[in-house]
């Protein structure tokens, strides 16, 4: 986990550093904080299921909003490429 963590917290700079400082990116920094936090303070406080069609379950709830926004993204002309990693 502390490695996927520290890749997304290393990782966001460096991209800024490269491509230079855009609104996406704070939004793709709001974001991961946010999801961060909010899994640090709700951790074991849901006693949701956890066999194998659940975790594909939960893993398509986190994947699929992913994925829409960077193709909604993706094909608008005026905005760049809202890209979140899913680890």
């Amino acid at each position: 986990i502390f490695d996927d963590l520290d890749t997304i917290l290393l990782m966001i700079p460096l991209k800024i550093f490269r491509v230079g400082f855009k609104w996406e990116l704070a939004v793709v920094v709001v974001l991961m904080f946010g999801l961060l936090l909010l899994a640090w303070v709700k951790l074991h406080a849901l006693a949701w299921p956890h066999g194998w069609r659940w975790t594909l379950f939960y893993a398509a709830l986190v994947t699929v909003p992913s994925k829409l926004l960077h193709h909604f993204t993706h094909e608008s002309p005026d905005v760049d490429d809202i890209h979140i990693e899913v680890l």
